[in-house]
């Protein structure tokens, strides 16, 4: 999309499918996950293990340097925020790159198209349209069918 000419159909294939694994990627979720999880993992395996180590503990404190039967702890190391990093950069990029293929996609629409989805009533947006640019392409607002011309 953003080197190699192609043919507009094809544009359009390839921007559905850049958008669907632009959908699927989830690296932005796994560092949400860890972050949540640095800050909240020791509280819920209280939780898990809740009172049953009461009797293990006092035996643990007075033999070994433990003095709870069950622990857990967690550390973000520099590695986390090398993926931090990289997902920012990443999102950012990402939301650069589309919205100038889709800048790009719509200009190069076909003349026509709109013209002819609204003679024939069609609410199926088009290719490389949301639903919410067809619905105003369409002029239906709030339930009621307005023109644009009327709105301006």
């Amino acid at each position: 999309l953003w080197v190699v000419p192609l043919p507009r159909k094809l544009q359009r294939k390839v921007w559905v499918i850049c958008q669907i694994s632009n959908a699927w990627a989830c690296a932005d979720v796994l560092v949400v996950t860890l972050l949540l999880c640095f800050m909240e993992i020791g509280t819920f395996a209280k939780f898990l293990v809740g009172g049953k180590c009461g009797t293990v503990n006092p035996v643990l404190a007075k033999y070994t340097p433990y003095d709870s039967c069950f622990e857990v702890s967690m550390g973000l190391n520099y590695g986390f925020f090398v993926l931090l990093a990289a997902v920012v950069i990443s999102l950012g990029a990402s939301f650069f790159v589309a919205s100038e293929c889709a800048a790009v996609l719509e200009d190069h629409a076909e003349p026509d198209e709109a013209d002819t989805r609204r003679a024939t009533g069609a609410s199926v947006p088009l290719e490389g349209e949301t639903i919410g640019e067809s619905l105003i392409e369409m002029g239906v607002r709030g339930g009621s069918d307005i023109s644009e011309r009327e709105l301006a």
